[in-house]
């Protein structure tokens, strides 16, 4: 005598799965970015006060937080727009741990730093590798199962567009606000202020965005507010860009190759902001128009 599952009981058993691989999902990344922070934070505790990498190991950390985050909102809502969040959080932090590595021990010549760096930074390098060809396939998986269990169609509005741009810019920003901290011996007061004052405006900034995205507001103020931020940023983000440049010219002359892994770091996180930035005024501008 055959028994048959019944077809409600078949699906709750197939989204309880789901839901399980979802979880376990979060947890396997989380547990491969704990070596990231943790071999991040032995290196700031034994460095000197006056390195500039200090900057580049605090934007791991900052980057590392940003990355758990968007797993986390993957695994919880399974949207393509927090899967693509997430591909483009680990890209990114592949691509700023590369370029650490590749800086500090093939292209210095002159094997300055300390022997047990290398050892440190190639397993950094390693996880984030790990990460990258494990975590990436298995977001775009999940994200196109729960599409195919909940026969939910992709609705790319502008709305929605205009919403993830906010979030990955927010993140560069944010990012790049943390390059702004040299070495520990610059955190002075000057920098503790630059942070009490930048980090509020862009939450203010994040949140006039997410108030014109959701409730297509024509309150003045809200739109007002939002664009003057904006120039405010981007005309940050030039600046520190520039700057970036100017300094990375110099570095042909002086030959302190130190600084070239944060002055190319900062230079890429602050070109492809003030490129999110253009696309986020153009789609808030599509939408104030309808």
């Amino acid at each position: 005598m055959s028994y048959k599952v019944p077809v409600e009981q078949q699906q709750k058993l197939k989204n309880k799965k789901f839901i399980l691989q979802r979880w376990f999902y979060a947890l396997v990344g989380i547990l491969t970015m704990i070596p990231i922070i943790l071999l991040t934070l032995e290196q700031i505790r034994n460095m000197k006060r006056d390195n500039n990498e200090f900057a580049i190991y605090l934007l791991f950390l900052v980057h590392s937080g940003c990355i758990i985050v968007t797993m986390i909102a993957t695994a919880l809502f399974c949207r393509i727009s927090d899967g693509l969040l997430t591909t483009l959080t680990i890209i990114l932090l592949l691509a700023y741990t590369g370029i650490h590595f590749y800086i500090r021990f093939l292209f210095d010549h002159h094997n300055s730093y300390p022997k047990n760096d290398f050892t440190v930074v190639t397993l950094r390098l390693g996880f984030a590798l790990i990460m990258f060809i494990m975590l990436v396939p298995w977001t775009g998986i999940i994200t196109y199962s729960y599409r195919m269990n909940t026969k939910k169609e992709t609705i790319c509005s502008r709305a929605a567009i205009f919403s993830w741009l906010l979030n990955f810019d927010t993140m560069l920003i944010i990012s790049l606000l943390t390059l702004n901290i040299r070495s520990q011996a610059d955190f002075d007061r000057n920098q503790l202020l630059v942070l009490f004052i930048g980090i509020p405006l862009i939450f203010l900034w994040f949140s006039m965005g997410k108030v014109m995205s959701k409730n297509k507001s024509r309150n003045g103020i809200v739109w007002t507010t939002f664009y003057i931020l904006t120039i405010v940023q981007i005309t940050h983000i030039a600046y520190v860009t520039y700057w970036s440049k100017y300094e990375y010219d110099l570095l042909s002359k002086t030959n302190a190759t130190i600084l070239m892994p944060l002055l190319i770091i900062t230079f890429i996180c602050g070109g492809t902001s003030i490129l999110v930035h253009f696309l986020t005024i153009i789609i808030s501008c599509s939408l104030c128009c309808t």
